[in-house]
C-alpha cells in the first residue's frame, strides 16, 4: 500500500486482498490519545466513500467523550463480483493493515491494538456485520443500518449488535433480519433490532 496524505492509507488490491479495487483509510485521532477504548470504524453504502466523516465536527466530538479514535473507510467491490463487504476475503484484513500502517507512521501504534466499534450503512453495514464473523475478537459492538446481506451465524453472538431496516425495505427483508437478531438474543445476545417507519 502507500499513504496518500498522512492521515489515509490505501491497500493494494493484490494477494492475500482479493475482495476490492480500491480499499482507502483515514484515521482520526484525539489530541489526548491516552486510554483511548477503541477505533470507530465508519462505512457507508455500496461503493460509497466515508473518508469525509474522519473530518465531522459530529463524529469528532462523539469520538472525544467517548475516547475513541476514528477510522474511516472507502471501499470499492470488483467489477467481476467480487465483493467487498465479505470481510474474510482480504477487506478485513485490509482495515487492520491499514490501521496498523497509519498508527506506526505517527508512533501511537498501541492504538492498533484498540478493538473496534463498527457502524456502517447499507453494504457498509454488511462488512460491519461480516467483519464481527471474521474477527469477533476484534469487535467490541457493531451496528448495521439498512444491511441486508447477513449471514446466520454464532460466532459473533457475544458481541453487542444493533440492527436497523426500513419499514419499505420489505416485510420479508425485515422478518430475516429480526430473525437473525431473535436467534442471537436466544443464545444469549445482547442484541436489538429496529424498524424506522415510512422509511
Amino acid at each position: 500500500g502507500e499513504f496518500i496524505d498522512d492521515w489515509t492509507y490505501k491497500i493494494f488490491p493484490e494477494a492475500p486482498y482479493t475482495n476490492f479495487d480500491i480499499a482507502e483509510f483515514r484515521m482520526w485521532v484525539p489530541q489526548e490519545n491516552t486510554n483511548l477504548k477503541a477505533v470507530l470504524v465508519l462505512l457507508t453504502s455500496y461503493n460509497g466513500s466515508a473518508l469525509g466523516l474522519a473530518n465531522s465536527p459530529e463524529w469528532q466530538a462523539y469520538a472525544e467523550k467517548e475516547r475513541l479514535a476514528i477510522c474511516t473507510v472507502n471501499f470499492k467491490s470488483l467489477e467481476n463480483g467480487g465483493n467487498y463487504a465479505q470481510a474474510g476475503s482480504g477487506s478485513g484484513q485490509a482495515l487492520i493493515d491499514a490501521i496498523d500502517q497509519i498508527t506506526t507512521k505517527h508512533a501511537i501504534s498501541q492504538l492498533s491494538k484498540l478493538p473496534y466499534l463498527m457502524r456502517g450503512y447499507s453494504a457498509g453495514g454488511n462488512f460491519s456485520y461480516s467483519f464481527s464473523n471474521f474477527m469477533p475478537e476484534k469487535v467490541v459492538g457493531l451496528v448495521s443500518i439498512r444491511g441486508g446481506q447477513l449471514e446466520t451465524t454464532t460466532k459473533n453472538r457475544t458481541i453487542p449488535g444493533l440492527v436497523l431496516t426500513g419499514e419499505l425495505e420489505g416485510a420479508q427483508r425485515n422478518e430475516y433480519l429480526k430473525g437473525i437478531v431473535l436467534d442471537k438474543r436466544n443464545d444469549g445476545g445482547l442484541w436489538s433490532f429496529a424498524i424506522e417507519p415510512d422509511a
